[in-house]
């Protein structure tokens, strides 16, 4: 693309689409499948077998040890759903972008033009890992003219890995078209439905 930074086409930060976006995650999110699994994982780390199958660097080692499971379960599912309401709120600030299907190999795109893989924050992908990571997300993304990787939330900086750029904080809100206000309800939202994804799950595994 001719301009290395994407404008925004007529977002609208719209509350009501962000509530409906965060509702459909969190039923996809917490279904009645998972909570059976979580429950299993609890059961499991309740009564180890010490005969080497489980890890028991994750066993709990405080005076509370359900509590402490059902924490560690929380914090761990909650920011994996929290990432992709990340995900799907995006596209609100700047309506050039689609949520990408499931499967498709990226997070969101712009057709024909743009496709990018959508991270919380630099702290989620090893600096190991992104070379293998840059290489598969171009494959992918053949048909557009452009792909890259956003790290949404920490330090400013652009690195290019394996001939895939990496855009981090501010460096990859220009990149998406947000502005200051755009990444201030984006970080309040995100913020916000992971405090009530933490909740729900807790309340769920009671």
């Amino acid at each position: 693309m001719s301009n290395p930074n994407l404008e925004n086409n007529g977002g609208t930060m719209n509350e009501e689409a962000a509530r409906r976006a965060a509702d459909t995650r969190l039923r996809t999110m917490i279904s009645a499948d998972k909570i059976k699994k979580w429950k299993i994982r609890i059961h499991e780390r309740l009564n180890p077998r010490f005969d080497g199958t489980l890890n028991v660097n994750i066993l709990p080692v405080s005076g509370d040890p359900q509590t402490e499971i059902i924490a560690d379960i929380c914090r761990q599912a909650s920011g994996v759903a929290t990432g992709l309401y990340l995900e799907d709120i995006i596209p609100l600030c700047n309506r050039q972008f689609k949520r990408s299907k499931h499967g498709s190999g990226h997070d969101i795109h712009i057709p024909k033009i743009c496709a990018s893989d959508v991270k919380m924050s630099t702290e989620t992908v090893k600096k190991g890992d992104k070379k293998k990571v840059s290489r598969t997300l171009a494959e992918r993304c053949e048909d557009f003219e452009e792909c890259f990787w956003v790290e949404f939330f920490g330090k400013a900086k652009t690195e290019i890995i394996d001939g895939v750029a990496w855009y981090s904080g501010a460096h990859a809100h220009r990149k998406l078209g947000l502005n200051e206000d755009d990444v201030a309800w984006i970080s309040r939202k995100v913020f916000g439905f992971r405090k009530l994804a933490f909740q729900m799950i807790t309340h769920a595994l009671d």
